[in-house]
């Protein structure tokens, strides 16, 4: 569907959709360009229509990190809290996606630090395995829980430590993150370290 072109006529369908469920504001919300989501909004398009994976044009723009594009549907009452089928919603996947401006916009407008996925994930633990050390400094400013476990029982920590990211685990760790916690193969962040053969990682840990 050539959505963006039709987006810019005046007899368009703003809710057309395609087969996967996306209109085209879902669509245009991915891209930059804030104006023709403007004239979309302008020309009825559903502000919280959910394609077939149940995600909103503010979980698109926030997934691309497209700043001016979330601003623009935060403006007109898009919610940061509207979970897709996963029960991701956007701030998670502006988390997800390591979108440090797109996160910094939804924290001001009062984004929910705790909101779990259906696997149990944070918004801390989603920007963790994206390995946005920014993004997690941001959320431990703001006293995320630090110690938060998804449904495999991982933490912050162990996700950091898992994949490596020095940088993040030195942070984590300096934010007070437990080093003893075990997730549900009975592993600490050391022992997926140590098994992913991370030496600088093990160190910082055994420091702690």
């Amino acid at each position: 569907m050539q959505f963006a072109s039709a987006g810019r006529t005046s007899h368009a369908k703003p809710d057309a959709r395609d087969e996967h469920g996306t209109s085209a504001l879902m669509l245009v919300a991915q891209r930059t360009e804030p104006d023709l989501v403007q004239r979309l909004l302008d020309a009825g398009a559903a502000l919280e229509g959910v394609d077939k994976a149940g995600r909103t044009a503010l979980w698109h723009a926030a997934h691309a990190g497209r700043l001016e594009t979330a601003r623009v549907l935060l403006a007109h009452g898009a919610s940061s809290d509207h979970a897709d089928a996963a029960r991701e919603n956007p701030f998670g996947a502006a988390c997800a996606a390591g979108a440090t401006a797109v996160v910094d916009l939804m924290l001001a407008k009062g984004a929910k630090l705790e909101a779990r996925t259906a696997r149990g994930d944070t918004p801390l633990l989603l920007a963790a395995n994206a390995g946005a050390v920014e993004i997690v400094d941001k959320l431990l400013t703001r006293q995320a829980e630090k110690d938060a476990q998804n449904e495999f029982g991982d933490t912050a920590l162990i996700i950091a430590s898992r994949n490596g990211n020095a940088a993040l685990v030195r942070r984590l760790l300096s934010a007070g993150a437990s080093t003893a916690l075990r997730n549900k193969d009975r592993s600490t962040a050391a022992d997926v370290a140590r098994a992913r053969a991370f030496p600088a990682v093990v160190e910082l840990l055994k420091n702690a």
